[in-house]
């Protein structure tokens, strides 16, 4: 499903923002039960 496949993307999003602004971000994979 999507949830598979879309998680990837917005991880490499946060890191790329942790490097670009220094900061910290955390990913957190939760289920969405829709």
């Amino acid at each position: 499903g999507h949830h598979a496949t879309e998680r990837y993307g917005i991880q490499a999003l946060g890191e790329h923002l942790a490097r670009e602004f220094d900061i910290e971000h955390e990913y957190v994979d939760i289920d969405n039960p829709v």
